[in-house]
């Protein structure tokens, strides 16, 4: 069984959600709610807090105000 890590995702149907993904996983695909024939693509990223590198997954159009939203609700976790 491949080793997993907790990443926190943002945008599109998992924003703000912390997830166990396989360590081994560059992309994770999901389905759009709204449009259930279209596929998202989450890829990981490296987000740097407090000089400290983190795991994340985000989509491709993520912008920087998702980006601030997630960091200050998980404020705790990047300590």
């Amino acid at each position: 069984m491949a080793s997993r890590q907790i990443c926190i995702f943002i945008g599109g149907p998992f924003d703000g959600e912390a997830i166990a993904v396989p360590t081994d996983h560059n992309v994770v695909e999901a389905q759009d709610q709204k449009r259930p024939e279209k596929r998202l693509q989450y890829q990981r990223r490296t987000l740097i807090v407090n000089e400290k590198q983190f795991s994340v997954f985000a989509l491709h159009d993520t912008t920087e105000q998702q980006i601030e939203k997630v960091k200050q609700r998980w404020s705790a976790y990047f300590q």
